[in-house]
């Protein structure tokens, strides 16, 4: 294993297949669970006019914090192998989903501890490269750790996840989902016209995030 590269360090702790010749399908890794139904266009208005612009060396600066990942350098020799921009833009975000009460209603839904909340506005052109997430500071065990998404506005052409070999489009506004973030190897990517705003949500399970990722399909939860 090189070391140097944090992708084969997250590679070699992870069970995924790795075969990119084999068709991964929703369920293997990426898990949909239901909707949120609900106004926030406003809310997203004004956030559109509050993100600021991430790369992999600032991403864990959080609400102004000078956070940097432990593994910038194996994050940055990883680019650098593949030829790409060491200040690649990965996503704008608004790190202050939080203070509004249509996004706490969201957060809260999924009832977890020591809790994260971010709304990444992807806009045209930017993209996060493949990778493996590396979420351990949020619990000592790793399956206690989730991380769901909300799609904050409806699919447009040109927009996508990629989980494995299985690319997630389509969506609605308000779809939401989980993945296995410590197996599965994922990127999003924004080639469309439009800004792709989405809710992202990290922390540790508590017994309500166990019982809303095991009782699918869920009826459509009211924001």
């Amino acid at each position: 294993m090189n070391e140097s590269s944090s992708w084969e360090w997250c590679r070699a702790r992870s069970d995924y297949h790795f075969d990119s010749q084999r068709v991964d399908q929703q369920g293997d890794y990426m898990f949909p669970m239901g909707r949120f139904e609900g106004d926030w266009q406003a809310e997203i208005q004004e956030v559109l006019d509050q993100t600021h612009a991430v790369t992999w060396s600032t991403r864990k600066n959080y609400k102004g914090s000078p956070a940097v990942s432990p593994m910038l350098a194996q994050e940055l020799y990883d680019l650098d192998q593949a030829g790409a921009d060491p200040d690649l833009v990965l996503t704008d975000r608004c790190d202050y989903a939080d203070s509004y009460p249509v996004f706490q209603r969201m957060i809260a839904y999924f009832g977890m501890e020591n809790t994260r909340s971010q709304i990444h506005v992807q806009r045209t052109g930017q993209m996060f490269n493949m990778h493996i997430d590396k979420l351990y500071e949020y619990a000592d065990d790793p399956r206690d750790v989730f991380r769901f998404v909300v799609m904050l506005a409806d699919w447009q052409p040109g927009q996508f996840y990629c989980y494995g070999t299985y690319h997630y489009t389509h969506w609605q506004a308000g779809d939401f989902h989980w993945f296995d973030w410590q197996n599965v190897p994922h990127a999003t990517a924004n080639a469309s016209a439009s800004p792709r705003p989405t809710l992202q949500v990290t922390g540790r399970a508590t017994a309500v995030t166990r019982q809303r990722v095991s009782s699918l399909p869920l009826d459509p939860v009211f924001v």
